[in-house]
């Protein structure tokens, strides 16, 4: 009887025991990758403070989502992720803190200013509220394109340029004016004067629309650099860029803009107009050329 009073309680602790490994496997192997598992030697930027729900982190290079814990500390290119029931407080080491809403989504990527060590946190959906402002010039916040400043203080850093749209008007449409009448000068007889030999006009030069592409086109391995970064966020990731730009009679390139993109991710697009602004023509005899060229991402 003792014997198998002591099976049935050694069955009930094995169901209990694996029940809860079922339900908290993902805490326990994130502590045991902690304690155990290779070191992680990505700089420390942020720590979660608290949660509600169960959000969620992935690491760079990986796929699996893994549940956030109180304390998490959060590193550059870490993916943090809230479902409709899930909250989650993450306060950043040059005091900012903010509240992750559900349905969230935000990666912690490297400012381009790498000198700084400063954070940009790129929301790819969701929302946020700042609950304490922190220290000017090393967090930032990616959202709908416009990277702002955490601290309350600087204006928002501006990342591109876009062409403004131009209305232009019909020529029925302009505002016509009243002016007088001039009164006609007095004719005047004059002897008529020899009819100048006419002088050779040498014609402007300009660059050709091939050889414009050829220059663009050997950019191609250093457009590709820029978009393998963008693709380590957004692995399916694709669109165009309309660019525009100006290549000066000396062969420099001045003027390079963003007429309109597809893809709206400020580090992609600021690595862009990098990479063009670089761009050396030869020299021409004429006036500047103005160029407009698609760039496609795929």
């Amino acid at each position: 009887m003792f014997k198998r009073l002591s099976l049935i309680l050694l069955a009930i602790l094995l169901v209990l025991g694996g029940g809860y490994l079922i339900l908290n496997y993902e805490t326990i192997l994130s502590v045991w990758d902690e304690m155990y598992g290779p070191k992680d030697t990505r700089e420390i930027v942020a720590q979660v403070t608290r949660i509600e729900g169960n959000p969620k982190l992935k690491l760079p290079k990986r796929l699996v989502y893994k549940n956030i814990r109180e304390s998490q500390q959060l590193r550059y290119y870490d993916t943090i992720q809230t479902d409709e029931k899930s909250y989650a407080t993450i306060a950043f080491t040059n005091g900012l803190v903010l509240d992750l809403e559900p349905n969230s989504l935000l990666v912690l990527e490297k400012s381009l200013d790498g000198e700084s060590g400063g954070v940009v946190i790129s929301f790819l959906q969701g929302n946020f509220k700042v609950v304490q402002e922190g220290k000017a010039g090393k967090v930032f916040l990616n959202k709908d394109s416009q990277v702002l400043d955490t601290s309350g203080r600087l204006p928002p850093k501006e990342t591109i340029i876009i062409a403004p749209e131009l209305d232009q008007l019909d020529a029925g449409e302009e505002e016509s004016v009243a002016t007088p009448t001039p009164t006609p000068p007095p004719v005047q007889i004059s002897r008529p004067r020899p009819t100048p030999k006419p002088t050779p006009v040498r014609a402007k030069e300009s660059l050709p629309d091939d050889y414009i592409a050829s220059v663009v086109k050997k950019q191609k391995p250093f457009l590709n650099r820029c978009y393998a970064q963008h693709l380590r966020l957004n692995p399916n990731a694709s669109g165009k860029m309309s660019i525009s730009f100006t290549v000066e009679p000396d062969g420099n390139v001045t003027s390079v803009r963003i007429l309109r993109s597809t893809i709206a991710d400020p580090r992609l697009q600021k690595c862009t107009l990098t990479v063009l602004e670089r761009m050396k023509f030869k020299t021409f005899d004429g006036d500047p050329i103005v160029v407009n060229y698609p760039i496609n991402f795929e």
